[in-house]
């Protein structure tokens, strides 16, 4: 069956995370989602059967989304999704369509959520800090109390 062009009515938002770095002066860069591409694509919200299914499997997976069939790995679970203002976070790697394979491709999407977490906020959360600052001075206390290396 081949995929009609008004099924893929909705217009989303891809991001990619970039991770900061430093500068050429050693200045911290910050870490940010930033824009990635447009794509037209079908979201459809996970229905209440689906939902209870995928929690009782303790999954966090809320909606999918169906894309054009793309060449390459160019849309990963690295990225995000915003959709009428909500983010998603891709859960799953592409899944290729049954019949050729190269009709369209699905995302499995989680969340929904107000604010996605970066790989660094995640990090915080591990270790029960609110911010970097306190493990930031709690490392510098490690770092003084290391025995110094004799040359």
């Amino acid at each position: 069956m081949a995929l009609q062009a008004g099924e893929l009515r909705h217009r989303v938002t891809v991001q990619s995370y970039v991770k900061g770095g430093r500068d050429d002066d050693g200045y911290e860069l910050p870490s940010e989602w930033i824009f990635y591409k447009k794509v037209y694509a079908k979201v459809t919200p996970l229905s209440t059967k689906d939902l209870l299914s995928a929690q009782a499997a303790d999954s966090e997976i809320t909606a999918r989304m169906k894309v054009r069939y793309r060449t390459g790995l160019d849309i990963d679970t690295t990225m995000r999704i915003i959709w009428k203002g909500r983010i998603f976070a891709i859960d799953s790697q592409g899944l290729d369509d049954s019949d050729t394979g190269v009709e369209y491709t699905t995302f499995n999407l989680s969340g929904g959520i107000e604010q996605f977490k970066s790989p660094d906020q995640e990090l915080i959360d591990v270790f029960g800090v609110g911010s970097t600052e306190p493990l930031l001075k709690a490392l510098a206390g490690l770092v003084e109390s290391l025995p110094a290396i004799e040359e």
